[in-house]
């Protein structure tokens, strides 16, 4: 043998090269994180600044809707006569005051800047609009053979001139039509709308904008959080190289040693590796007839970790010597080729690892799992009878179910389940013969179902 302290000469030193690697990677991840938190601020103000567009939206509209409901109350009252027209209008105006919510929610967005003046100036039109309004108003007010109570300053103390006053109620109501209903309204309505739509098309343009260099903030976060993404992945895959050339590799070659039980070399991959193999040969040959450690591999399936064959033979030949009571479990995996053949050899051995896990999980400690063949199970469940079946139908159905659920990397699985019990009415084989045959019932149905030999 070779003086340990001679071999471990040559060989990186997975310590420090671990170092070397969190050390850049924390670097990357620190660059990375200010730029996540980049990227999500440009998309909060992406947001905020799409938030302002709706408001600005909603607020013209205000202003719009506001301003024909004015009108409409007005010209309703004046054709009508009805107060309550009247006392929507002044509702509207002096309780509501929808226009001026519009202008102070454009001010908000706009932050004191001049694209709300054009508003503004609609603003100004619809005053001197109302002052039409109120004239006409008060003329049909006059022209009433009542006066409603608190009826508004702005109406009752109305200046109306002498020759109106002298009007008949006709006549009065003939003037009013006029004012609300004639060309000169129609024009300032016409001047208001105008300075609603430049106010909408003013505020669209600084929005854009606004839009527009949020929306590039954000492209450029994405770019740099992409590349350092790019960086951190090129490290990721520097760091997946240097470990299948230190670890990985002489980590196959050694395992192929230990498959052929032979020494394994002693040179080559990382230090830790050539260490391994070292303690390895030096354990070799005090472990090549230690029969006690494999004692466990005689009566345990080495795949799954549960009871092998063997196992059950035993346990069969000496229930059959005893006839103590007994319940037998044959549990199939259905279509256990499609795993190997659609997911690889690797998901069939996590399929078959799961199965036993679950079983071993689900039942008795006195109870036997057994593993007899690929993708065969069976369950010994010592001191049961046929007057549990239905609880052990039931214990199996919650096994099945906790199968087809994914966990992991394993895909659903369904399960052929055949039971029988020392205890059974008319046997026609075996114990183990009648429970196969009561497998092979529910594999005739199409399989993942349970049946008890004997039972409908």
């Amino acid at each position: 043998m070779k003086d340990p302290k001679t071999v471990f000469a040559g060989g990186v030193r997975l310590r420090h090269l671990n170092w070397m690697i969190i050390t850049v990677a924390v670097v990357v991840s620190v660059v990375l994180v200010f730029s996540v938190v980049s990227t999500v601020q440009s998309y909060r103000e992406l947001q905020e600044d799409t938030r302002d567009f709706r408001r600005a939206e909603d607020a013209v509209m205000l202003m719009r809707e506001a301003s024909d409901y004015l009108t409409r109350e007005v010209q309703l009252y004046v054709v009508t006569g009805e107060w309550a027209h009247a006392e929507r209008y002044f509702e509207e105006t002096e309780v509501n005051r929808r226009r001026d919510a519009a202008i102070a929610t454009l001010q908000e967005i706009h932050r004191g800047e001049g694209a709300v003046a054009a508003l503004r100036e609609a603003m100004d039109e619809s005053s001197r609009l109302m002052e039409m309004e109120y004239h006409a108003m008060a003329l049909v007010l006059s022209s009433a053979g009542e006066t409603p109570a608190d009826v508004p300053a702005a109406i009752s103390g109305y200046p109306l001139t002498e020759e109106e006053r002298a009007l008949s109620p006709e006549e009065k109501r003939a003037r009013a039509l006029a004012l609300v209903f004639g060309d000169e309204y129609a024009a300032s309505k016409q001047r208001i709308w105008d300075g609603v739509q430049r106010s909408a098309d003013q505020l669209g343009v600084l929005l854009d904008e606004r839009q527009d260099g949020s929306s590039a903030h954000l492209r450029s976060a994405l770019v740099r959080q992409m590349i350092m993404t790019a960086v951190l992945l090129a490290l990721l895959l520097t760091a997946v190289i240097l470990v299948a050339a230190l670890i990985i590799h002489p980590l196959s070659r050694f395992m192929n040693h230990v498959r052929a039980s032979e020494p394994a070399e002693e040179t080559g991959g990382s230090y830790e590796m050539r260490f391994l193999a070292r303690e390895f040969n030096l354990m070799y040959d005090r472990l090549r007839n230690d029969h006690e450690q494999l004692s466990f591999e005689a009566y345990h399936d080495p795949l799954t970790g549960v009871n092998n064959r063997k196992v059950f033979e035993q346990s069969m030949e000496e229930q059959s010597r005893s006839g103590a009571a007994m319940g037998l479990i044959i549990v199939d995996v259905d279509d256990f080729k499609h795993f190997n053949d659609h997911y690889g050899h690797a998901t069939g051995d996590a399929v078959l690892k799961r199965v036993a896990a679950v079983l071993q999980s689900s039942f008795r400690s006195e109870d036997r799992i057994c593993r007899i063949g690929g993708d065969e199970f069976v369950v010994l469940m010592n001191g049961t009878g046929s007057g549990l079946s239905e609880l052990v139908l039931a214990k199996m159905a919650r096994v099945a179910e906790t199968l087809l659920q994914p966990a992991e990397d394993v895909p659903p699985i369904g399960l052929s389940v055949g039971i029988a019990f020392a205890d059974r009415q008319d046997p026609t084989g075996s114990l183990f013969e009648d429970a196969d045959k009561a497998l092979y019932m529910v594999k005739d149905r199409g399989g993942n179902d349970r049946q008890v030999y004997g039972a409908e």
